[in-house]
């Protein structure tokens, strides 16, 4: 058995969001969870909420606004399989919590008026409060109805199990069968039992004389049959000739006796009977239906029903009758065919619920007049020339055959007038409301006061459907079975005499009278639906696709199918649905915007705007300078050819630039960045990270995580950030730039490093383990390893490297290449082992270490930091041409003592002032007769003797003391300037130099050369000088000063200064309120964290620079084609973190426009009250001059004068039109005035 013929129609209130733009904003929330084949615990919002359960043992909880629920039910109109989607637009609708598996579900209406629906399995529908509608076709379920006038069935299929139906308070309707067991509750409660030979009775708990019950069966003669009801022990039984159907509980025969609620309907014919007690003969029958006129079901003459002032019910029959409602919500019925099988009255059975409107059903030929009356009502004409009138009230009218009138009155009206075969026009009026109107073939449509919804069903050969007065608060669909965009058209265009004609491929469709195609250019609220695919199509202005029209639609539909939108070679908006939809833009600037589900986003050739919101979702940029930003989800972004902007933000990213010079972020989670070809920057941000920077030079930053950086071609940057980093340099002359990377771990075991640089030693910036006990490995090339705290493992391998450590026991090993090794602990350190391997090495070490500088017979020096007290040095293998040099801050060269004993039969002992310095172990001793390889300095401030040959590839390796030390370089090649403790000032020559603060307030200076600069802790000043250099602030209020040259600037966690200078400079502000400024060059300026100020006022006309605010308070000054946005770390147009931006744009007179990139909020608007434009003017006199804004091609233009000033991306006019926050402001007096809209 189907459901009744009411909830056949229930489907026109499901899937449906293709409308759900209408009525008040709370009506468009829609919270789409659906899922296959598992259980689900779907809870809504304290909004309208959209909640869809799956094939599994579902949980739906509404929430406290009026929801809906879905599955996947078939349409009911034959043959246009997306009305389903049609229907979002009435806020009255309830939860439809519908299960189309065999799970136990669980479904909870909330507060609302809902509708549950439990399908398969052993379910418990739950309404609360409200009027509630509860259903289950199988399964033992318990349908519970709560507070409200609720409607219970529990009409099984098949042979089921008993169920409970409960109505609670308020005045209820109950249907049951086969043993269920009802129990009215509180209020005027209808009860109605379906009954058949061999089915167990039904009990009714709690029957009284203000309720009703009806029994239905298939074929009942009064001659020979009889419909009786006697006393049983606690109750009555009702019996159909000696069968027990019902029982009656808590009440006894003489309080029934002369009761007419109490009556058995004929399914087979209509017919109506009384019950009689069992002491009474059953002849003809008590009582007809109650509360209508004695008519004859079959009566073929035409009727005039009125109703009263309360609830009626009222039937009508074959022929042309009127059917009045009168003041209450009323039901009428007829003689539909049944839908249940072999039980045609049922409908009859629905008049006691008061929260239901009239169902006039007319079942025959006739041309009825059904009238609503006040109340929410549903009129159904059936066959004839019907006129429905819902009248006042949200009603729903229908009517699929004959010329009908159907008038919906005040209220939010559904109304439906689709012929199933060819029949004449019909007549469609909404009235005052947001209404849904539904027409085909020539039928004429007027929406009436409110934001109304038109669907046109549409077959070739059908004349147009006209549409009377559309405006663009409304919205249009038309509906075809199979739209091929690659050869079908969808277009609109001016109509002779007035309007504007929609046409599918050469056909005129649909006729919008009182509109002109200019007002309808840019509305996105006119689209087509392929019913076959469910893909929907833009409409594009039928004048203008010879050059590329502008079109923009939306993918509405939450069902589970998807939908393609075809942009046009214009500027498009294009927006996804909750379904996992593809949006293509073609040419054009375009604005593409993902929904709930894993969307497609493809921008195609211009600049492009994507955001993929929630779902993971897959966004490609393709040609032109495009903004990519992923939302929540784990998303897959590709910028494509151009210099593009992509942020994965939250969720586990993948995001591949392609050409050009891009900036890749990657948010929170665990994201894989690869910047491919043209010179990147990559931000890893929180979580493990994947950073590949690709070919020529990129900058790759690993953030927060452990992360693996790996530089790929070209001179790169690293940056690992905290955590337990890993980087990999590869090709190209790269820099490791890191701080703070491994910590002790858990287990004890140190971390693994692995470098493969491939550099020349002058472009190396350290690599610095960190506390706990590292393990850094170089690789091929030349690297840089700095082991800091803990007991460390520093391996250069292949290479002339350079490794560094002043801290804990550890082991230094060169491997092959000219290496320098550096172990000075800083006070009473432990002894470190240095092994310099083959090649020419530089060795320098402390108290008690152990020295070894190769087997290869190449020139080895040996330099020895000691005082007295100190532990020996062992050198291993001191040979041939190789020199040891002791450096004694205080050795009196006049005064004191330095010789050489034996002590062994192979070993030297160095003596100084009578003191152990060093042991030369396995040495020749005759060999060493008068060297001169052998010395002792009182230099501090040397580390490497000017009689070494200046063949070897490496400058000076100058270290400060844990005082205050002014180092200088003095090299023509890369040197190295460590300051450790005390305010140091460091300054390097001509060459690429590394320059490291330590602690203290230091100041650092460049000068010329790629520098690597780093202020470490303390609040340090740093000044590139010339060269393209790289300075990293360090802890502490730093001060950072480019100088000449494309430089690299980065702060830390503290309030920094950055001043790029001259060149194309990059500079990051991390956390703290950072200064950012650069007047010269193309440059990009990143605040990040924290309130800052970003200034790119160009001294001269210069090139244009990019400003990114990141989170919190951020003031952007700029100028001259300048870039601003702010959000979120690099993605800037897509999340605003709700704090108040300054954007400052410093305009005169030629100045080309500054392009401000707003933020896109869940509605679609792209602006926040709470920020701040200001457009700064020399002599602005607002008596002669003029500010204002106006719609241009991809947003919002700002105009003094009619010159374009500032171009505000994405956003729409009606978005800034009531904004008070878009000021110009007069440069010479201070004074500010408001904007106004251009005419």
């Amino acid at each position: 058995m189907d459901m009744l013929w009411l909830f056949a129609l229930l489907p026109l209130g499901l899937a449906g969001a293709a409308f759900s733009g209408f009525g008040d904003d709370d009506d468009n929330t829609h919270d789409d969870a659906s899922e296959e084949h598992s259980g689900q615990r779907l809870t809504g919002t304290s909004g309208p909420d959209l909640l869809t359960g799956g094939d599994g043992n579902d949980t739906i909880m509404g929430g406290g606004g009026n929801d809906r629920g879905v599955s996947e039910l078939d349409s009911i109109i034959d043959g246009v399989t997306s009305l389903d989607d049609m229907t979002g637009a009435l806020h009255d609708a309830g939860v439809f919590g519908l299960d189309g598996g065999a799970g136990d579900d669980s479904l909870n209406g909330g507060t609302g008026g809902d509708a549950l629906i439990g399908g398969a399995g052993n379910d418990t529908l739950a309404g609360n409060v409200g009027d509630d509608l509860l259903a289950d076709d199988s399964g033992q379920d318990t349908l519970l109805g709560g507070s409200g006038d609720d409607g219970l069935i529990a009409l099984d299929t098949m042979a089921g199990a008993a169920d409970l139906l409960d109505g609670g308070a308020g005045d209820d309707l109950m249907l049951g069968d086969d043993g269920d067991t009802m129990t009215g509750g509180d209020g005027e409660d209808g009860f109605g039992i379906v009954w058949s030979p061999g089915d167990a009775p039904v009990t009714i708990t709690d029957f009284t004389r203000d309720d009703m019950v009806e029994v239905v069966v298939d074929g009942f003669d009064p001659e020979r049959d009889s419909f009786l009801m006697d006393s049983l022990e606690g109750g009555v039984g009702l019996y159909v000739n000696d069968a027990l159907v019902g029982t009656l509980e808590g009440t006894t025969l003489d309080d029934l006796h002369s009761n007419d609620s109490i009556f058995l309907t004929d399914s087979a014919t209509g017919d109506q009977y009384g019950a009689e007690a069992a002491t009474k003969a059953p002849d003809t029958p008590d009582e007809t239906a109650p509360g209508e006129e004695t008519t004859d079901p079959a009566d073929p003459i035409g009727q005039h029903l009125t109703g009263t002032s309360g609830p009626d019910m009222l039937t009508g029959g074959d022929g042309n009758d009127t059917i009045m409602g009168g003041g209450g919500n009323d039901r009428g019925v007829s003689e539909l065919d049944s839908i249940i099988d072999g039980v045609t009255s049922l409908d009859d059975m629905t008049g006691a619920l008061h929260e239901a409107g009239v169902f006039g059903l007319d079942g025959g030929a006739g041309d009825d007049s059904l009238n609503g009356g006040v109340g929410s009502d549903a009129l159904i004409g059936g066959a004839g020339n019907d006129t429905l009138a819902g009248n006042v009230g949200d009603d729903l009218l229908a009517d699929d055959s004959g010329q009908d009138t159907l008038l919906g009155g005040s209220g939010d009206d559904w109304l439906i007038a689709l012929d199933t075969v060819a029949g004449a026009a019909d007549l469609l009026d909404g009235g005052a409301g947001d209404d849904l109107l539904f027409g085909d073939d020539g039928d004429t449509m007027t929406g009436g006061d409110g934001e109304d919804g038109f669907g046109i069903v549409w077959a070739p050969g059908d004349a147009p459907v006209t549409i009377t007065d559309f405006t663009h608060h409304d919205m249009i669909e038309v509906m075809v079975d199979g739209f091929d965009p690659a050869q079908d058209s969808f277009l609109m265009g001016s109509l002779e005499g007035g309007g504007v004609g929609l046409y599918v491929n050469d056909a005129l469709v649909g006729t919008l009278e009182g509109t002109t195609l200019d007002e309808l250019h840019d509305s996105d609220a006119i689209f087509l639906t392929d019913s076959a695919t469910g893909y929907q199509y833009g409409v594009a202005d039928l004048a203008q696709t010879a050059n590329g029209a502008d079109a923009s639609l939306a993918a509405r539909s939450p069902d589970t199918a998807g939908h393609v939108i075809l942009g046009t070679n214009g500027a498009d908006a294009l927006e996804a649905g909750n379904a996992g939809d593809t949006l293509s833009g073609f040419a054009g600037p375009d604005t593409l915007t993902g929904g709930a589900g894993d969307d497609r986003l493809s921008g195609g050739n211009g600049f492009d705007l994507l955001t993929g919101n929630d779902g993971d979702d897959t966004l490609s940029g393709e040609m032109g300078n495009d903004t990519l930003s992923g939302g929540a989800g784990q998303d897959s972004l590709s910028g494509g050819s151009g210099d593009d902007v992509l942020a994965g933000e939250a969720g586990n990213d993948t995001l591949v630039g392609w050409d050009g010079n891009d900036a890749l972020a990657g948010g929170t989670g665990n994201d894989a960045l690869d910047g491919s070809h043209g010179a990147d920057t990559l931000s890893g941000g929180e979580g493990d990270d994947t950073l590949l920077g690709g070919g020529e030079a990129d900058s790759l930053s690993g953030d927060d995580g452990n992360d693996r950086l790996s530089g790929g071609d070209g001179s790169d940057t690293l940056s690992g950030g905290t955590g337990d980093d890993t980087l990999f340099g590869n090709a190209g002359n790269d820099r490791i730039a890191s701080n703070r990377y491994h910590q002790w771990n858990s287990d004890g075991l140190g971390s693994q490093w692995q470098l493969d640089l491939a550099i020349k030693y002058d472009d190396v910036f350290g690599l610095r383990g960190g506390e706990g006990n590292d393990s850094l490995d170089g690789g091929t090339g030349d690297d840089a390893l700095m082991g800091e705290a803990g007991n460390d493992t520093l391996a250069g391998n292949v290479g002339n490297d350079l490794l560094f450590d002043n801290l804990g026991e550890n082991t230094l090993l060169g491997g092959s290449g000219n290496d320098t090794l550096v172990s000075n602990d800083n006070e009473g350190g432990q002894p470190d082992l240095l092994d310099g391997g083959r090649g020419s090495d530089f060795l320098m070490g402390d108290d008690g270490d152990t020295m070894t500088g190769g087997d290869d017979g190449r020139q080895d020096t040996f330099q020895i930091l000691w005082e007295p007290g100190d532990t020996p040095v062992t050198i291993t293998d001191f040979a041939g041409r190789d020199r040891v040099v002791i450096l004694y801050e205080n050795f009196d060269h006049d005064a004191g003592s330095f010789w050489m004993e034996r002590s062994g039969e192979s070993d030297v002992t160095l003596m100084i002032d009578g003191e152990p310095a060093a042991t030369l172990s396995n040495v020749d001793l005759d060999a060493l007769d008068g060297t001169t390889a052998i010395l002792v300095e009182n230099s501090w401030h040397r580390a490497i003797p000017p009689s070494l040959s200046p063949d070897v590839l490496r400058g000076e390796y100058i270290v400060g003391r844990e005082g205050w030390d002014q180092l200088w370089s003095r090299s023509m090649r890369g040197d190295t300037l460590v300051g450790l403790g005390g305010d140091d000032a460091l300054t390097s020559h001509a060459g690429s130099d590394l320059l490291l603060g330590g602690t203290g307030e230091d100041t650092l200076t460049g000068n010329g050369g790629a520098d690597t600069l780093e202020g470490a802790w303390g609040n340090d000043v740093l000044d590139g000088g010339d060269g393209d250099d790289l300075l990293l602030g360090g802890d502490g209020f730093d001060t950072l000063l480019g100088g000449a040259g494309n430089d690299n600037l980065s702060g830390n966690g503290w309030s920094d200064s950055l001043d790029g200078g001259a060149g194309d400079d990059t500079l990051y502000g991390k956390s703290g309120d950072d200064t950012l400024t650069d007047s010269e060059g193309r440059n990009l300026l990143v605040g990040n964290w924290g309130d800052d100020t970003l200034s790119a006022l160009d001294d001269v006309s210069g090139a244009p620079d990019t400003l990114i605010g990141g989170d919190d308070r951020d003031v952007m000054i700029g100028d001259d084609g300048d870039v601003m946005s702010s959000g979120s770390r690099l993605n800037g147009v897509a999340v605003h973190d709700g704090a108040d931006d300054l954007f400052i744009v410093d305009w005169n007179e030629g100045d080309a426009p500054v392009e401000i990139q707003l933020f896109s909020w869940s509605d679609g608007s792209r602006y926040a009250e709470q920020d701040e434009i200001r457009i700064s003017v020399p002599n602005f006199d607002p008596a002669q001059d003029s500010f204002q804004m106006d719609s241009i091609e991809g947003g919002v233009g700002l105009f003094v004068n009619d010159a374009l000033v500032a171009r505000l991306a994405g956003c729409t006019l009606d978005t800034l039109r009531d904004c008070n926050t878009i000021v110009v402001a007069d440069e010479t007096s201070g004074s500010s005035y408001g904007i106004e809209v251009a005419a």
